[in-house]
């Protein structure tokens, strides 16, 4: 069997992959990834707690190491960030504002002096009003 050089295939691969960025929005436009991954929760669960999945993983890091992390985060994550963060940044105001306007709204007990119990009990109030917005339980 007579297969291309790696260069030409890589060099192809990226070319055509790059012209096909529409199609893959296209793609992902009219997907309904949600249902099915909600419906494919057993399937992943079973995958990601098997004992080959955690051999893969593990192999994976072995091979790339933190050269290859330190090396995606130069090449790839540099460049990406500030476009992921600015594009993100609707989301997170509005995935914080429920917190925000609990945290303005409350009211803390007096400061007290360093490490004392007074204090402790304003950090004790933030943590009350922050897991009863989150899950309407303060426990």
């Amino acid at each position: 069997m007579k297969v291309k050089d790696t260069s030409s295939s890589a060099t192809k691969w990226a070319t055509r992959s790059a012209a096909a960025a529409q199609d893959y929005v296209n793609g992902a436009s009219n997907a309904q990834q949600a249902e099915a991954a909600i419906a494919a929760v057993g399937n992943w669960q079973a995958s990601v707690s098997s004992p080959t999945a955690a051999k893969m993983f593990t192999a994976g890091l072995q091979k790339s190491g933190d050269a290859g992390y330190v090396a995606g985060v130069k090449n790839k994550g540099a460049t990406r960030y500030p476009q992921g963060v600015q594009g993100a940044s609707s989301k997170w105001q509005a995935g914080f504002a429920p917190y925000a306007q609990v945290l303005n709204s409350l009211t803390l007990p007096p400061r007290g002096v360093r490490r004392s119990p007074q204090n402790i009990a304003r950090v004790q109030a933030v943590v009350n009003a922050m897991a009863t917005a989150k899950t309407g339980s303060a426990t």
